[in-house]
């Protein structure tokens, strides 16, 4: 299959999983907060787990689809004459890697929860550590497949001397009038 098929695919999936939560979730009691009992200018927010316990699984199909919307449109930016390339097992080995610390973050989120006193890991809470150490710091792996892989595989010696030609005659034609 091709990429531009499998991203129009995944942008179908986000649709019908946003769809899904505006119609099929019912609306959870005082789920978009209550006034607090001491400002009145504030709100409250509940039970977390009674809260996100209904939505909690479309925001992770929702955000494992997004991952996978975005490594796709990584490999087309990638891809040469509809080849990949060597940039095909890292992309995929590190979607796969990237999807699974995002459900580290929600699965450690439902987890917190439904914890009267959740643990701290490097001084944040667990769901907390996931996005700052994770999904935050993980995309840095991208950045280095791209520097690993622009001289040999994006922007060859081959395409830059094809590039100059073509600028090259492109600016011969204009100085002659043509």
């Amino acid at each position: 299959m091709k990429l531009p098929w499998i991203a129009f695919i995944l942008l179908g999936g986000m649709l019908l999983v946003v769809c899904m939560t505006i119609f099929f979730v019912p609306e959870v009691p005082d789920g978009h907060g209550k006034e607090h009992p001491e400002f009145s200018s504030m709100l409250v927010g509940g039970d977390g787990a009674e809260r996100h316990g209904k939505v909690l699984w479309y925001g992770w199909a929702l955000g494992v689809l997004e991952i996978c919307f975005f490594l796709t449109c990584l490999a087309l930016g990638a891809a040469k004459q509809g080849r990949i390339g060597p940039l095909k097992w890292p992309i995929l080995i590190s979607a796969v890697i990237y999807v699974l610390i995002f459900s580290a973050l929600v699965f450690s989120y439902q987890t917190y929860t439904g914890q009267d006193a959740p643990g701290l890991f490097l001084s944040f809470p667990v769901p907390t550590a996931w996005m700052m150490y994770g999904i935050w710091i993980f995309p840095a792996v991208f950045i280095l497949l791209y520097m690993l892989t622009f001289d040999s595989w994006i922007l060859t010696d081959s395409d830059l001397k094809r590039f100059n030609e073509i600028v090259a005659e492109k600016r011969r034609n204009e100085s002659e009038g043509v």
